[in-house]
């Protein structure tokens, strides 16, 4: 069952009154000590009782309603034939709180020494009978929208209790890269798990997430460099963040929290414009225009004791060395690293500030990992999608372009 913000956040309120009593056995129990127990607990259970009705529907027709009044709409709803666990025990703990209240008489402390644990056994029961949750380990993730990236997170929590920090860290990862891929807000997508961008947490920041936060968050996490299917395969920047010194408990609970803060923020963001740099969905494509056309590089063939920066040309000798040959009509699709003249580095070092190179030449670096350098009088360049998935859902119907360095 999908449970609403509003109803999670009462029945974490409630949680948070009574965690603090549920296991304060008092040895010689005060009777003020035991008055503050008796009206913590009747108020958890008022507000867990009130949000299991809000959920399922059963809600009083009068102006306002009370813990006692909980009890009769919950049982016509669920079971008119049994009373709702727990109803004699809250009735009796409801006049106490009355007696306290209104009167100024104080409970029998030994009677109601426990009253925290009594409350948060029965509202258990409740949460389990009728929201099929577990009270106990309620946290704000019961908001989250996906069930990938629930699955990962509890994972990650699970890892934590267990003090695999590591491994915690690990799951925070996965569970963030499969909420941003699953969000619809376009200015979301094409962040990268593990990498600390300060303009990735500005963007953020506009859908209410803490900046600094953020930040911090990415640092701590590995990135995701591959998802074969449902299993991620994680890269730690050793001699970066990616090192035991930052795996402890008080790191990964703050990364949990923060995960947490920004899943809940984002993940109903309504749609905002945001600029997409050219290199993040588009490549270039070299189509040759003549047989022949060769991908090629330069190696400098040093000579004597020159070294690399003597500025006698007797003393070197340039080496071609032909990377691919492409046959007319043949296509390439690569990256186009530099637009300059064919001149080698050394030579390059020695001309003067302000010379116009008289020729021209494309550097690249094509998908199967070969670099090398074309005559770009002999090729066709244009720019085309990436095949990635962040293309193929956000940017479809993307056309072919001319290219304008």
């Amino acid at each position: 069952m999908k449970l609403r913000k509003e109803v999670v956040d009462r029945l974490m309120l409630s949680k948070s009154l009574v965690s603090n009593i549920r296991f304060n056995p008092i040895s010689e129990p005060s009777g003020y000590a035991v008055a503050e127990h008796v009206i913590a607990s009747h108020d958890a259970a008022e507000l867990a009782l009130g949000a299991i009705c809000d959920q399922l529907g059963c809600r009083s027709e009068k102006d306002k309603t009370y813990l006692m009044d909980y009890f009769p709409l919950l049982k016509e709803a669920k079971h008119p034939l049994n009373d709702v666990s727990g109803k004699g025990y809250f009735d009796q703990l409801n006049r106490v709180r009355i007696n306290i209240k209104h009167l100024g008489i104080l409970p029998n402390a030994k009677q109601w020494a426990r009253v925290g644990e009594k409350t948060f056994g029965y509202i258990s029961e409740w949460c389990t009978t009728y929201l099929k949750i577990s009270y106990h380990d309620l946290d704000a993730s019961a908001l989250l929208n996906s069930g990938e990236v629930t699955e990962r997170f509890n994972k990650a929590k699970a890892a934590f209790q267990g003090r695999d920090y590591k491994s915690s860290l690990e799951f925070i990862a996965a569970a963030l890269d499969a909420l941003l891929k699953a969000t619809d807000v376009p200015a979301i997508p094409w962040i990268e798990v593990g990498n600390p961008r300060p303009e990735d947490a500005i963007r953020l920041s506009g859908y209410g997430v803490h900046a600094n936060d953020f930040l911090a968050l990415q640092e701590f996490l590995p990135r995701v460099e591959i998802e074969p299917e449902t299993t991620p395969i994680f890269k730690w920047e050793q001699e970066v963040y990616g090192h035991p010194g930052n795996w402890d408990e008080q790191s990964v609970s703050f990364c949990l929290q923060a995960f947490l803060d920004v899943a809940l923020q984002i993940q109903d963001a309504k749609w905002r414009p945001a600029a997409i740099s050219f290199r993040t969905i588009f490549e270039y494509e070299l189509t040759a225009l003549d047989d022949h056309v060769e991908i090629w590089d330069e190696v400098e063939k040093l000579q004597g004791l020159g070294g690399p920066l003597n500025q006698d040309p007797q003393l070197r000798g340039k080496t071609r060395i032909v990377r691919q040959t492409l046959q007319k009509g043949e296509i390439v699709r690569c990256s186009i690293v530099t637009y300059g003249d064919k001149a080698s580095f050394p030579d390059r070092l020695f001309k003067k500030k302000g010379d116009v190179p008289t020729e021209k030449v494309l550097h690249v670096f094509t998908l199967s990992g070969l670099f090398g350098r074309v005559d770009p009088t002999m090729v066709k360049v244009t720019c085309v999608p990436r095949s990635t998935d962040l293309v193929s859902k956000f940017f479809p119907n993307l056309p072919e372009i001319s290219w304008d360095p």
